[in-house]
């Protein structure tokens, strides 16, 4: 991990593009990483200025917040924004579980409950949503396929009977499946 490369990298980016949104939000995770809680807010108050309906940089902002009461400001604007604009489930679960979060700093456990609850239902719809349905018909017929592909392709050969093989390397990441193909 080097923080301080990837931060010189993003304020170049915001240097040649002051208004570039992702570099702003990285901006704001990184500093919040580095433990700099001051200019990660500041990273995404500029991105409310210019996006002010942001959902990923209200729901961090309020994250950073240090709520003592059910009226902190800044639980009126997840709320406000909450009721007054119309985000996808991913989103309004982003916020919900930031404002649920912020109910219990506060101690109002019954409405941090509630609002973690909503949350979790709208990350689930958000997740149904991004699913493809699963079709069994089709993943049998392509197992059947696959399968008479290895049976027509013959006996399979190690490469140790050819009088002169040719190594092959194989590389790969973690988990990609080098190992299975390297039998």
């Amino acid at each position: 991990s080097q923080p301080h490369a990837a931060l010189a990298a993003l304020q170049e980016a915001l240097r040649l593009n002051p208004g570039y949104l992702p570099a702003l939000l990285n901006l704001g995770n990184l500093s919040e990483d580095m433990g700099d809680a001051g200019a990660a807010r500041n990273a995404y108050e500029r991105v409310l200025q210019l996006s002010p309906a942001n959902a990923t940089a209200l729901a961090r902002l309020a994250g950073l917040s240090k709520a003592t009461t059910i009226d902190d400001a800044v639980i009126g604007r997840v709320k406000e924004v909450l009721a007054t604009r119309n985000y996808p489930p991913a989103d309004v679960a982003e916020l919900l579980f930031s404002l649920g979060r912020l109910y219990d700093r506060c101690g109002a456990y019954d409405e941090a409950f509630t609002t973690i609850e909503a949350a979790n239902r709208h990350a689930l719809d958000a997740a149904r949503s991004a699913l493809i349905p699963y079709d069994a018909a089709a993943e049998a017929a392509l197992a059947d396929a696959l399968a008479q592909a290895y049976a027509a392709a013959g006996t399979p050969r190690d490469g140790m009977a050819d009088p002169d093989p040719v190594p092959v390397f194989i590389v790969g990441m973690f988990r990609s499946g080098s190992s299975l193909l390297e039998k």
